[in-house]
């Protein structure tokens, strides 16, 4: 029941997908895949924006997903903000549907 995952997961009951992530882990070699599927679509991006792809990828590894209000956080803003445009951002947000949680986890 909704209680029992409370109890067992309060930080991540409420999020079906994050819940489930957090039980069986990401497929690594998905995510890199989905990541290089979003470079070779943009052949255009910066070494910034390249640095920022891979922050993600390993924020998503380490965590079981990752929080699109990271990119307002260190490490992301060590390399500046509105890194990607809001086109580029939510094709990224697309690609990696299943991983990204909005709101605040934890």
């Amino acid at each position: 029941t909704l209680k029992q995952l409370e109890k067992l997961y309060p930080d991540k009951a409420q999020d079906i997908d994050l819940l489930i992530r957090s039980i069986i882990g990401v497929d690594e070699n998905e995510v890199h895949s989905r990541i290089q599927k979003f470079i070779s679509n943009h052949t255009t991006l910066t070494s910034i924006q390249l640095q920022c792809l891979k922050l993600i990828e390993n924020q998503l590894k380490a965590n079981k997903y990752f929080k699109l209000g990271s990119l307002y956080e260190a490490p992301f803003t060590q390399l500046g903000y509105d890194i990607f445009n809001d086109e580029e951002l939510q094709e990224l947000m697309n690609t990696l549907d299943g991983y990204v949680v909005k709101q605040k986890v934890g």
